[in-house]
């Protein structure tokens, strides 16, 4: 798969991860290329699902999103998450209210 070659060569998902989290404040299109290169290349890998949603509920924060687009995310969320995600999902909500 392209997407697992382009996570290895990149430095893995942990580098993938640092990159997005650096970009996620003033470059969202990048960081979720950045997002789902980590997901797909490396779907069970726990740091790429805490990223996945990460950046979804930043998006779903921070951005003046239709509500197709916020569904659309939350879907995308529960797909990259284990059975602890309503618990990762609302500790990202309340760090952002910060």
């Amino acid at each position: 798969m392209r997407v697992a070659v382009i996570t290895e060569l990149t430095g893995g998902v942990a580098a993938l991860d640092h990159l997005a989290r650096a970009l996620l404040e003033t470059d969202i299109v990048m960081t979720s290329h950045i997002e789902d290169w980590a997901w797909f290349g490396h779907t069970g890998d726990p740091l790429a699902q805490r990223l996945l949603i990460d950046v979804y509920a930043h998006c779903i924060v921070n951005t003046d999103s239709n509500t197709q687009e916020i569904l659309a995310w939350l879907e995308a969320m529960t797909q990259g998450s284990d059975c602890n995600w309503r618990r990762m999902l609302l500790r990202s909500w309340r760090q952002s209210e910060r």
